[in-house]
């Protein structure tokens, strides 16, 4: 009898110290247009290595809690209806609309978003040519009426397009400066950190491109986890979002991403 016992409370406290033992799947989404730092590389294929800050905090977490990390690489409106669809389990770097609550979870802390379980905080800048001056004082009127590129699908665009923007959506930013220098946009909104890096990075390409300053805003983005897997798995959700927080600093600062403003 006390053999039997043994064994029992043996199982129970191996399982209880093992996370997730049963290796639970967790798919994920993310773009399939690079946003450096934060994922590399264009197109379905997720890359082997290299592959950004997003994904590292993940595999890290991941680690911790025992799951499978299973990413997929879509269009940006495509891994929002996917997450809708509970066909993913989450999607990384999403921007809070109160809209998108009904495809996904939030982290939450006392009834209020949680920025510290974010994965980053990024910035929306102006980007125009150099020798195309307008005024800029960090009012959205002050570029009412002009037509304005703006990556598909990114959370900015409703704003400007309620100042009396024209938005000019397309596919990346890389896409949009090329339309800048040719004069069929009259400047780009996009995240600063890729359009800096964009500037930096193919500086002769666009080295008539410049950014204007103050930013537009500041946001916050999470990993927004589908309705279905919060519900069957709040705990492991809690423990993501977590962990997230334990686990950005140090990543994000070993990419050289500066604090936010």
């Amino acid at each position: 009898m006390r053999f039997y016992l043994f064994i029992s409370f043996f199982c129970f406290f191996l399982f209880q110290n093992i996370p997730y033992a049963s290796s639970l799947d967790f798919k994920i989404c993310y773009e399939d247009q690079e946003q450096p730092p934060y994922y590399n590389g264009t197109g379905i294929e997720v890359p082997s290595h290299n592959q950004g800050v997003y994904m590292e905090i993940l595999h890290k977490v991941s680690s911790d809690l025992g799951l499978k990390l299973s990413p997929v690489r879509r269009p940006w409106k495509r891994c929002l209806k996917l997450l809708e669809q509970g066909r993913v389990d989450g999607v990384m770097g999403v921007s809070f609309l109160a809209e998108r609550k009904r495809i996904g979870r939030y982290p939450q802390k006392n009834g209020a978003l949680d920025l510290s379980a974010r994965l980053a905080m990024k910035s929306y800048s102006i980007f125009r040519m150099s020798d195309h001056p307008f005024i800029w004082n960090g009012k959205l009127s002050d570029i009412k009426g002009k037509l304005v590129g703006v990556p598909l699908g990114y959370s900015i665009v409703p704003r400007l397009a309620r100042t009396g923007v024209k938005v000019s959506e397309h596919a990346n930013t890389e896409q949009l400066f090329d339309m800048l220098k040719h004069g069929r946009v009259e400047a780009v909104v996009t995240l600063e950190q890729v359009g800096d890096f964009l500037l930096e990075a193919k500086s002769n390409r666009f080295k008539n491109i410049i950014k204007l300053e103050p930013i537009i805003e500041q946001k916050a983005y999470y990993l927004m986890i589908g309705h279905g897997f919060f519900k069957n798995n709040s705990k492991i959700s809690q423990d993501i979002w977590r962990l997230i927080s334990v686990y950005r600093p140090e990543i994000s600062a070993s990419y050289g991403i500066k604090k936010s403003r």
